[in-house]
C-alpha cells in the first residue's frame, strides 16, 4: 500500500473514531430515569395503536383493515386526551417561530381538497364528515398537502415552539424507547403554542428542560417509518 493511501486510511479511522466519541456522551441515572418516564408517558397516550402498523407482508385486505383500525384508534385517542395535561421531564427545544393559520386562499384550497377526497372511494374512511376539528388524521393530510403553498398561510401573532425527546448519551438520536427488541426509537415531535413574543423570547435552542401543556391534538403515522406528533397549548 502506498504512503499516501496509508495516511488517508489512518485519517479516516481517526475521523470515524472522533465522530463516535462525540456522539456518545456520559449519561446520569437521572437522565435515564427521565427518559424512561417520558417514553412510558408518551406510549401511554397512544395505547395499542402501534399494533395497526402496516408492513410489507400484509395482504391488501390486511392493509385496508389496519388503516381503518388505526384511524378509528386515533379518533378515540384524541377524544380521550384532548384538554388533558401532558407533563414531560426532559424535552429538547428545536426551534421557535411564528404560528401560522390558513389564509382565505388556504381555506378555499382546503375545501377543494376535501371535496376531491370525498370523490375518492379509497379516502372514505379518513374523510368522515369532513370536520377537521374532530378528525386529526384528515387535518394532518390536508396540512401536508398545503404545506408548500406560501399564500395559503398567514401569521396569527402567536408563536410555535418545536420540541423533541433526546436519547440520553446520544448527541444525534431523538425519539422514545419502544418495545423490547426494537433498536430504533419512535420519532416524536411536540409543538407548543405560546401567546406572544415575550413568552418565548428567553427560550434557547437545544436546551433540555421539563415541558407541560394541555393537549390539543395527537397525530400518529404507522408503517415501516412511524412518527408521533403532539400539539400543546
Amino acid at each position: 500500500m502506498k504512503k499516501h493511501q496509508l495516511i488517508l486510511l489512518a485519517f479516516s479511522i481517526w475521523v470515524i473514531g472522533s465522530v463516535q466519541a462525540q456522539s456518545e456522551q456520559p449519561v446520569s441515572s437521572s437522565e435515564e430515569s427521565a427518559y424512561a418516564d417520558d417514553s412510558a408517558t408518551l406510549l401511554g397516550l397512544i395505547g395499542q395503536i402501534r399494533t395497526f402498523r402496516q408492513n410489507y407482508d400484509d395482504t391488501e385486505v390486511q392493509q385496508k383493515a389496519k388503516k381503518r383500525k388505526l384511524e378509528e384508534a386515533l379518533v378515540r385517542i384524541n377524544t380521550t386526551w384532548k384538554g388533558k395535561t401532558l407533563s414531560l421531564k426532559a424535552a429538547q427545544l428545536k426551534d421557535v417561530g411564528p404560528e401560522k393559520e390558513l389564509s382565505p386562499m388556504g381555506i378555499q384550497q382546503q375545501r377543494a381538497l376535501i371535496e376531491q377526497l370525498k370523490k375518492d372511494p379509497a379516502s372514505a374512511g379518513i374523510i368522515g364528515d369532513g370536520d377537521l376539528q374532530n378528525n386529526p388524521a384528515l387535518a394532518l393530510l390536508v396540512a401536508m398537502q398545503l404545506a408548500f403553498c406560501e399564500a395559503c398561510w398567514r401569521e396569527t401573532g402567536k408563536f410555535e415552539a418545536e420540541y423533541s425527546i433526546p436519547v440520553p448519551g446520544q448527541a444525534y438520536d431523538e425519539g422514545i424507547a419502544v418495545e423490547m427488541g426494537e433498536d430504533e426509537p419512535l420519532s416524536v415531535k411536540i409543538k407548543k403554542f405560546y401567546p406572544n413574543e415575550d413568552s418565548v423570547i428567553d427560550l434557547k435552542k437545544k436546551s433540555v428542560a421539563p415541558l407541560t401543556g394541555k393537549i390539543i391534538n395527537i397525530f400518529y403515522v404507522g408503517g415501516s417509518i412511524e412518527s408521533l406528533e403532539i400539539e400543546l397549548e
